[in-house]
């Protein structure tokens, strides 16, 4: 498993793993034209992750005496990191294209907090820290850059991904309320 940045030539795939994963809702603010101004407007801070892009299995973890380890590629400057995987998670290798997008994650800042949104895993490749691996790539890819707080929201009834965030360390903000508003009175924006 290989984590390299998002570029826009990912968008259709991108699409294609967030509308079929639940809790994640797209909207308008998702088509391609918005996704491109996101992706200028943030550069080097929205990653994807690919599998088998080294032609290392990731199965037969299970039943390991030492810790399992999962090497990830920073493309902020090329090193390698092993990230470790609890024992006793299932890892199992799922049967798919060398270098399909098996993952991904979007951050942006406002000059003082960072935000993420879409982290979003394919469900047989969960549980084996793929999603920690990426957000640990937007946080320090973020401190690069000065930031040193991010946020993200969560749908309440996203139980897997209230629960993930919660595992991760991140503390919910129980004394915010967040608004919106649509300018354009576009219901999907």
């Amino acid at each position: 498993m290989t984590i390299r940045e998002m570029t826009l030539a990912d968008y259709h795939d991108l699409v294609r793993l967030l509308a079929g994963t639940p809790g994640v809702t797209l909207r308008d603010a998702d088509s391609y034209e918005a996704t491109a101004r996101y992706l200028a407007r943030n550069p080097g801070l929205s990653f994807v992750a690919l599998s088998n892009v080294e032609g290392r299995s990731l199965s037969n973890v299970e039943g390991s005496k030492r810790q399992p380890m999962v090497k990830v590629r920073s493309p902020l400057d090329n090193t390698s990191t092993l990230l470790s995987v609890k024992l006793g998670d299932r890892v199992n290798e799922a049967p798919v294209d060398e270098e399909a997008i098996i993952g991904c994650v979007m951050a942006g800042h406002d000059g003082r907090r960072g935000y993420l949104q879409h982290l979003v895993v394919l469900p047989e490749y969960r549980r084996q820290g793929i999603g920690a691996a990426l957000v640990h790539t937007c946080l320090a890819a973020l401190a690069q850059q000065g930031i040193d707080k991010t946020h993200i929201f969560v749908f309440a009834d996203n139980i897997p991904g209230n629960a993930f965030w919660r595992a991760q360390g991140w503390i919910p903000r129980e004394e915010i309320n967040m608004y919106s508003f649509i300018y354009s009175g576009a219901e999907n924006a």
